[in-house]
């Protein structure tokens, strides 16, 4: 640990000494309390046990060091909602610092440290990491774990720990500008995911990369003694950062396409995806799936695809292909027939309501053929398929689609 780090560490600990302890309950009361939005800044002190930070919320620290979230042993010290911020804060004492599953987040100007298992667990989803400090202790833990996912992690430090950065299972995450000092494994890929590796400092790690081929050139020991890692931006900064990025993380997502029969209480499910191993479960238990097939339309081929539909549970269908390891967006089809009268069905005005909850990124919906977009409970770009006009959306994390069809005059 350097002088800077130990510093930082004792500035912590001189804080959390004058400010006192507060129960996190405190802070959660005022987070339940705010619409996507708003930003909540937390003063200084020590803020002791769990949080959730709902939908779009942002929970503003006074700074690393400052506002410090201490989990008290807990599993997950902070869970985070569908587009929530963080930033400004120190989060430590727990098993998993910040816990995603399927959503787009963003973490910002915080330390991480003394994690057991992970600073940050991204499950499926994305984010934006940038400007924080990850500290293991006697390399142990790990600082961002990605299962799935595809964040833009950029000018970020990892030291003394297992793994700077796991990622896991297909996707593509972007590394970009950071340093990775002191760890046993500085970054680990397997289960056939990628990198995109730019711009990041190496310096004194048993292990630089595991499992992905460096650059020949790239330097392993690098000088990092002037590295300084950027504070005080605003979060409206950050967020237009996230915006930014958004689009460009989405579209290498799985896609969906609703396609919506004259009939009413059944249709396509269509899904498009990269790889040829893959599930996908319906979101209404009593769904039924009448039919599935799965191919790969690039090199023409029947992809191995087998439908779990127990009694009392959602359906499955699991597309198994391990020995198909070629990527292409959109490359892989998986298509559906479902029933479900409760997703498509008309209403007392007449019109076509289709109403379904998808965890998938790329949404398209199409009415069937002489019916147009009258509502949707979501933004949408309109789109012509075949001579019929329906929706696109795109969204990260657990989405309910809402879309009211007429008549098209």
């Amino acid at each position: 640990m350097n002088d800077t780090i130990r510093f930082t560490a004792l500035l912590a600990l001189c804080f959390s000494l004058l400010a006192g302890t507060s129960p996190a309950s405190e802070l959660q009361d005022r987070l339940n309390q705010s619409v996507a939005g708003d930003v909540v800044e937390v003063s200084p002190g020590v803020y002791e046990g769990a949080l959730t930070i709902p939908d779009g919320v942002i929970l503003w620290g006074a700074g690393a060091g400052q506002t410090i979230l201490d989990g008290a042993g807990a599993d997950v010290v902070v869970s985070m909602g569908k587009d929530s911020v963080l930033g400004g804060v120190t989060i430590q004492n727990g098993k998993t610092g910040v816990n995603n599953q399927g959503n787009y987040i963003g973490v910002f100007e915080s330390e991480l440290t003394g994690l057991t298992r992970a600073g940050i667990w991204l499950q499926n989803g994305s984010a934006v990491i940038a400007n924080n400090r990850f500290m293991g202790r006697d390399k142990v833990g790990t600082g961002i774990f990605c299962l799935s996912a595809n964040p833009m992690i950029a000018n970020n430090w990892f030291e003394d720990l297992a793994f700077g950065v796991r990622v896991y299972h297909e996707f593509i995450p972007s590394l970009i500008g950071n340093v990775f000092l002191n760890n046993r494994i500085g970054i680990d890929v397997g289960g056939n995911a990628k990198l995109v590796l730019q711009d990041n400092l190496w310096s004194g790690n048993e292990v630089a990369v595991r499992g992905w081929d460096l650059d020949p050139s790239t330097e392993l020991n690098a000088d990092v003694s002037d590295w300084v890692l950027v504070r005080g931006v605003s979060p409206d900064r950050y967020i237009g950062m996230m915006d930014a990025s958004y689009e460009a993380i989405a579209s290498q997502h799985p896609a969906v396409i609703y396609d919506l029969p004259a009939a009413l209480g059944e249709f396509d499910v269509i899904l498009l995806f990269p790889w040829a191993t893959f599930s996908i479960g319906a979101s209404a238990v009593d769904t039924v799936v009448a039919d599935h097939f799965a191919y790969d339309w690039v090199e023409p081929r029947e992809l191995n695809s087998e439908l779990s539909q127990p009694e009392h549970d959602r359906p499955w269908v699991r597309v198994n292909n391990p020995d198909i390891t070629e990527k292409g967006l959109d490359r892989y089809v998986l298509e559906n027939r479902f029933v479900h009268p409760g997703s498509y069905y008309r209403d007392e005005q007449g019109l076509l309501v289709f109403e379904r909850m998808t965890t998938l990124s790329r949404i398209d919906v199409l009415p069937p053929p002489g019916y147009r977009v009258l509502d949707c409970n979501l933004p949408y770009a309109p789109i012509e398929e075949g001579g019929r006009t329906g929706l696109r959306i795109r969204d990260i994390g657990a989405t309910t689609v809402k879309a009211v069809f007429e008549p098209s005059r």
